[in-house]
């Protein structure tokens, strides 16, 4: 018994030290391709310091393509932005949560591009498509981080929700093309301006509401200063600035860092306005969607809505709680259509 105790102890210190000596192995080639180096080893070829430009990210520094041909994108926010952009990735996470493919890509756009997953994400998948440059998420590919760096030159960046300009720009740099970037921005800023003008004094005057539902549930996503909608709607002077009521603030107290306001069914008073648009989650089955629907629309309080009793409830898609150009742009739309083209 002791010695085959002897024999498994010496067993595990083998793997142990085994274990021990590829983690070191692995930290110094992530260091020196992290590095500031002349050249960075990747498993996919050499980034020399003539063809390369230094960025900074949420994980550090690192030195990637001047021009990236073959990228591999970790998140739907991310890869709406290199669409807006007119650039197509080589691999995506198309599918998973948080990062499902947005509404605005066109089936067009996906013909081609390789499902590399979100969370998990398939590291046999991204080295297979022989990236030259990733962009992921912090909170989505941080842990994972040092095993993308080992593949291609990785790029980390931070997701602001209440800010998608932020993340667009980051997008840009990493891309080389932050010329086509200020343009998208600059038609962007000019779509709003032409709305302020053409709404003129009613902007003031409009109370407008954005929600979305869940069973026995109703979040109204422009009442919180952190969320896509607001960021938008504050840039043209609709802000809701009605006050909730003490229940419903003792619920969001209850919510850590709550993007949205939730309202249970028995307040959907809360929600009334001049007008409402009823938004969806971009996961939720349509069949689901409109189930609740019809449960939200058969409480009482319901009808006694101002919007309601006006037909000026509007169902638009799941784009106004995205969070990118593409999405900003179709909230824009629905905001020219819905308050500018209707009586």
């Amino acid at each position: 018994m002791v010695v085959l105790f002897w024999i498994n102890s010496l067993k595990r210190m083998w793997l142990l030290g085994l274990v021990t000596f590829f983690l070191v192995c692995t930290c110094n080639l992530i260091y020196n391709h992290s590095s500031t180096g002349i050249k960075v080893s990747t498993a996919v070829g050499n980034v020399s310091k003539a063809n390369s430009r230094l960025i900074k990210h949420a994980m550090g520094e690192t030195w990637i393509p001047v021009h990236p041909q073959r990228v591999v994108i970790l998140h739907g926010f991310l890869w709406e932005d290199a669409i807006a952009l007119g650039f197509k990735p080589v691999g995506a996470a198309v599918r998973g949560w948080a990062s499902i493919t947005p509404p605005q890509i066109s089936l067009e756009q996906l013909q081609g591009v390789v499902d590399v997953g979100y969370i998990p994400t398939n590291i046999e998948k991204v080295l297979a498509v022989k990236p030259d440059l990733i962009l992921g998420t912090f909170d989505g590919q941080k842990d994972i981080y040092p095993f993308l760096s080992h593949i291609a030159p990785t790029v980390i960046v931070q997701i602001k929700i209440h800010d998608w300009k932020d993340h667009f720009i980051r997008v840009a740099e990493a891309l080389d093309m932050t010329n086509e970037a200020q343009k998208v921005l600059t038609d962007y800023n000019s779509r709003l301006k032409n709305f302020r003008d053409v709404m003129g004094d009613r902007l003031s005057k409009i109370r407008l509401s954005v929600i979305g539902f869940e069973k026995e549930m109703c979040w109204l996503f422009n009442q919180q200063k952190n969320s896509f909608s607001y960021s938008i709607l504050s840039e043209l002077g609709l802000i809701r600035t009605a006050s909730l009521n003490q229940n419903t603030r003792i619920l969001q107290s209850l919510i850590p860092k709550p993007e949205n306001y939730l309202i249970s069914w028995e307040r959907v008073d809360e929600i009334d306005g001049d007008v409402i648009f009823v938004t969806t989650f971009a996961f939720r089955k349509e069949e689901e969607t409109q189930k609740n629907l019809k449960q939200l629309q058969s409480v009482p309080l319901w009808f006694k809505l101002k919007a309601v009793q006006q037909n000026k409830v509007y169902r638009v898609g799941a784009y106004w709680i995205g969070n990118g150009p593409l999405a900003a742009n179709r909230v824009v739309d629905d905001l020219f259509r819905y308050l500018v083209n209707k009586p």
